[in-house]
C-alpha cells in the first residue's frame, strides 16, 4: 500500500458515526466515512476509505479491522474469509490499542476463525454481545451486534427471537442516535417479514435520508414497504435506488457489472402491484437494452423482472419474446453470482441462493425463463406441453432430488394443466401439495420467489372450478403473506362475489381502486372495480 498522502474523504452523505480510534487524527474522517459505508453494505466505498485512511497511517491497526470488515457480508454476495484473515494478519501486538479496540478485534477474529458458517456466526455474536455489554456507550458496539444476530448462516429454532433481539438493540441505538445508519438499516432487516414489518416502518421512511447517497440505503425501506403493501412508497425508493446506482457507476467511471439491478427488479414489480403496466412494461424494455451489456451472472436479476411482468399481467402470450436472446438463459447464473456479483448487491431468493440440480441427459440445469415459459405454455394449451415439461422436470433435477422450490413450480404447471383440462380434482391435489411446501419454506424478504404464489392460483383454480368460499379463503393467505398484492386482491373480491358475500366483495372491489390510484386507466380489471361499486351493490 502507498504511503502518499491520502486526500480529504468525499463528501458523501453516509449519516453520522462516532467510533474513537487510536490512529492518528489525520485518518480519522476517511476511517468514519468507512465506518457509514459499512453500516449500508457499501463496501466498495468502505474499502477505499480504510485504505485511504492506511495510506496516512499505516499502523492504523482498526482501519485494517476495517479492511477485514468489508470482506464479512450478511445478505449480500462477496464474503473472502482468505481476504478477510490477510487483513487481520496486519494487525501486530506491538500496535498500540485500546481495550475497547482488542475487543473489536477480536470478536471480528472470531468470526474467520470458525470451521462453519454457524460457528463463526454464533462466536461473532456472543464475543459483539460482550464488547456491548462492556460498551454500552459505544453506539457502533450496539449495531454491530445487532448485525451479529441477525446472521443469514445462523438458522435454527430461535432466528425470530434474535430477529426481535436485534430490532430492540438497534432500536435503541436509533432513539439516541437518529441519524446512525446501521441503526436504521439494521431495525429493517430485524422486521423484514409481514407480521412484523409495522415495528420498521419509522426506520424505513428515515432511513433514506440519512444516507442518501447509499443505494442499498434508498432500496431497504422497500422492504418494509413491500411487506405492507404500500406500493408508491415502494416504488418511490426503488427508483432512488436505482438512480444513486446509476450516479455512482457515472462518478467512478465503473462498468455495466457494479449497476444494482436488484432495484430496477424491485421496481418493475412494485408499479405491477400499482397497476401501472405500462411503466412496468417501458422499465422491461430498458432492462432488455440493458441486459445486452450485463456480465451473465447478473442475468438473473433481468429473468425475474420479466417473469414478474408475465405473471402479473397475465401476459402469457409474450412470455417467449420477452425472454429471446441475447442470453435469456444462463445455466450457472445462481452459482456465479455469490461470487461475482459487485459488493452490496443485494439478492433475495431461492433462484440467487441455491441452483437447481444439473439437469440429465445434456440438458442445463432448469431456470427462470425455462419455468416461465413452461407455466405460459400450460396457460395457453401449447401442443408440445407435455415434452417442455419432462424437459423441466429433468432438467430441475427429477423427482427425486428436485429441490422444493422447483417442485412448487413443477405442481404449479401441473395444476394449469389439469384445470385447463376439466381435472379440477387434480389440480387440487397439486396446489395443495404446493402451498403446504411454500407455508414449510416461509415467506421471501420481497417479491414472491414462486413467481406465481400458490396460494394465489389454488384461489383462481377453485374459482374456475366452480367452489367460491374456499377460493377466497385461498386469495387471504396469500394476502397475508403478500400483503396488497393486486391480482390476490382482486381474486378476493371475484371470489366474494361468486359467494354471494356482496358486502366483503364491495370492500375488496374498493380496496383494488385504492391501490390502482395510479393505474393504467384502460385496464379491464379497474373497469370491472369501479362497475361493481357504481352499481350499488352491498
Amino acid at each position: 500500500m502507498s504511503s502518499a498522502a491520502a486526500p480529504a474523504p468525499a463528501a458523501l452523505r453516509l449519516g453520522q458515526v462516532e467510533f474513537p480510534t487510536s490512529g492518528l487524527p489525520a485518518a480519522q474522517p476517511h476511517f468514519l466515512r468507512g465506518v457509514a459505508a459499512l453500516h449500508s453494505f457499501w463496501y466498495a466505498e468502505a474499502l477505499e476509505s480504510f485504505e485511504a485512511a492506511l495510506r496516512l497511517d499505516p499502523g492504523f491497526a482498526m482501519a485494517w479491522w476495517g479492511v477485514a470488515m468489508t470482506y464479512r457480508r450478511p445478505f449480500v454476495p462477496g464474503t473472502d474469509l482468505e481476504a478477510g484473515r490477510r487483513a487481520l494478519a496486519n494487525i501486530r501486538e506491538t500496535m498500540t490499542l485500546t481495550a475497547r479496540e482488542r475487543a473489536y478485534i477480536d470478536a471480528l477474529r472470531a468470526w474467520f476463525a470458525g470451521a462453519t458458517p454457524a460457528e463463526r456466526a454464533q462466536a461473532h455474536a456472543v464475543a459483539m454481545r460482550d464488547l456491548h455489554r462492556a460498551y454500552p456507550d459505544d453506539l457502533d458496539a450496539g449495531a454491530f451486534h445487532a448485525l451479529a444476530l441477525l446472521g443469514q448462516d445462523w438458522p435454527d429454532e430461535n432466528t425470530l427471537a434474535r430477529h426481535r433481539a436485534a430490532g430492540e438493540i438497534a432500536g435503541a441505538v436509533f432513539r439516541r442516535n437518529p441519524q446512525h445508519p446501521g441503526a436504521a438499516h439494521y431495525i429493517i432487516h430485524s422486521y423484514d417479514e409481514p407480521e412484523l414489518a409495522a415495528e420498521g416502518l419509522a426506520a424505513a421512511r428515515h432511513y433514506a435520508t440519512i444516507a442518501p447517497d447509499a443505494a442499498h440505503a434508498q432500496h431497504m425501506p422497500s422492504h418494509i414497504f413491500v411487506h405492507l403493501g404500500m406500493w408508491p412508497e415502494a416504488t418511490a425508493a426503488n427508483e432512488a435506488a436505482w438512480a444513486a446506482s446509476e450516479a455512482w457507476v457515472r462518478r467512478k467511471g465503473l462498468g455495466p457489472a457494479h449497476r444494482d439491478y436488484h432495484n430496477l427488479h424491485w421496481l418493475i414489480y412494485s408499479c405491477l402491484q400499482e397497476g401501472r403496466y405500462g411503466r412496468a412494461a417501458r422499465l422491461v424494455d430498458e432492462f432488455q437494452e440493458l441486459r445486452k451489456e450485463m456480465p451473465p451472472e447478473l442475468l438473473f436479476f433481468f429473468q425475474r423482472s420479466v417473469a414478474a411482468f408475465v405473471v402479473d399481467t397475465n401476459g402469457w402470450e409474450r412470455a417467449e419474446a420477452l425472454f429471446s436472446a441475447p442470453s435469456a438463459s444462463v445455466a450457472s447464473a445462481a452459482v456465479t453470482v455469490g461470487l461475482k456479483a459487485p459488493a452490496g448487491i443485494e439478492l433475495c431468493g431461492v433462484d440467487a441462493v441455491r441452483p437447481p440440480p444439473a439437469g440429465g441427459a445434456g440438458l442445463p440445469p432448469a431456470d427462470i425463463p425455462a419455468f416461465i415459459r413452461t407455466l405460459a405454455a400450460a396457460t395457453l394449451g401449447a401442443a408440445d406441453l407435455d415434452e417442455r415439461l419432462r424437459q423441466l422436470r429433468a432438467s430441475a433435477g427429477g423427482d427425486a432430488a428436485m429441490p422444493e422450490f422447483w417442485r412448487i413450480r413443477i405442481l404449479e404447471i401441473m395444476a394449469v394443466t389439469s384445470a385447463r383440462q376439466g381435472r379440477f380434482d387434480d389440480a387440487i391435489v397439486a396446489l395443495r401439495e404446493a402451498t403446504a411446501i411454500e407455508v414449510e419454506l416461509g415467506i421471501p424478504p420481497g417479491p414472491p420467489a414462486a413467481y406465481k404464489p400458490p396460494h394465489e392460483l389454488f384461489g383462481e383454480i377453485l374459482l374456475r372450478a366452480g367452489r367460491p368460499a374456499e377460493a377466497a379463503a385461498q386469495f387471504g393467505i396469500c394476502l397475508r403473506r403478500h400483503p396488497n398484492r393486486a391480482r390476490s386482491v382482486l381474486g378476493e373480491a371475484r371470489a366474494r362475489a361468486a359467494s354471494g358475500d356482496r358486502p366483503g366483495a364491495l370492500d375488496s372491489y374498493r380496496r383494488l381502486l385504492q391501490l390502482w390510484v395510479n393505474a393504467d386507466a384502460d385496464l379491464a380489471e379497474l373497469r370491472e372495480a369501479r362497475e361493481f361499486v357504481r352499481s350499488g351493490h352491498g
